[in-house]
């Protein structure tokens, strides 16, 4: 009898230790993510996820997708978030993997997948808001402005004049940088240095690159005329080549900078717009 009461004890308390170390680690797990200790955190979680049960391995595989996502390792995140759909019950937290695996998606540029992904969470009012967004940033990504600004005019609902003429406004500048070819400017700079940056509307660095590159080429014929034409190769060339080639890969740039701008313009206005 008294064996089976001991065993009975040891059993029990430490059923009790082994949830308390458990509950112990899972709280400072997320101490360390709040305090930006992300590694430190990582490891927790993932000593819970090997003595826990199936409730604690929910929170681990959405707190582990949640840290590769800070870390930029989205396809790792991807796969902690795929884990809560599988194993969670409960409608709403396999919504919330899904919209965290479409902005991890969207971060990795696969805008296809991120479509589908979108299309299996439930059409329910406490989604839909977050449905509309996302789906605002994918037709963005994608080059379709019309359906973006209709996925944003949906997620703003009701809407006042002001919002409606904003929106607009916003996507109107964005039309105008989206009409601008990277490829042009490009282009533009290695005929005429400057024009690249005129056509992208980046005065400054066309002044730049006008002035560098003509500095370089007057060195250039003022070499050649007062010490020899081999000299003018040899010495002016490679100044002038460095400064022509960064003008037009600049030119290029700077197209692909305004665009990405005026997006973040966008959405910007449209969170604050929500809050």
């Amino acid at each position: 009898m008294r064996c089976i009461i001991t065993l009975f004890l040891i059993c029990n308390f430490g059923s009790i230790l082994y949830s308390q170390n458990i509950a112990q680690t899972l709280e400072m797990a997320m101490n360390d993510a709040q305090l930006g200790y992300v590694d430190a955190a990582l490891k927790k979680y993932q000593r819970i996820l090997f003595f826990g049960d199936s409730e604690t391995d929910i929170l681990c595989f959405d707190q582990l997708g949640k840290i590769h996502y800070q870390k930029g390792e989205f396809a790792k995140a991807i796969r902690y978030f795929d884990l809560v759909k599988i194993n969670a019950k409960d409608v709403p937290q396999r919504a919330n993997a899904s919209f965290d695996k479409i902005a991890c998606l969207i971060m990795r540029d696969e805008f296809l997948l991120a479509q589908s992904e979108l299309f299996q969470i439930p059409n329910k009012d406490t989604f839909l808001s977050r449905k509309h967004f996302y789906q605002g940033i994918i037709h963005l990504e994608n080059g379709e402005s019309e359906y973006a600004k209709q996925s944003f005019l949906n997620l703003l609902e009701p809407q006042s004049e002001i919002v409606i003429s904003r929106i607009d406004s916003v996507f109107q500048e964005l039309d105008k940088w989206n009409r601008r070819k990277p490829k042009t400017a490009k282009l533009l700079s290695m005929l005429v240095p400057g024009a690249g940056q005129l056509y992208a509307k980046d005065y400054k660095n066309a002044a730049n690159s006008a002035m560098l590159n003509g500095l370089a080429i007057f060195l250039f014929v003022e070499t050649a005329k007062s010490v020899s034409l081999l000299d003018a190769l040899f010495s002016v060339i490679p100044f002038f080549y460095k400064y022509y080639e960064g003008g037009y890969r600049a030119a290029e740039y700077s197209i692909l900078e305004g665009q990405q701008l005026e997006k973040a313009k966008l959405l910007t206005y449209v969170i604050k717009s929500l809050q």
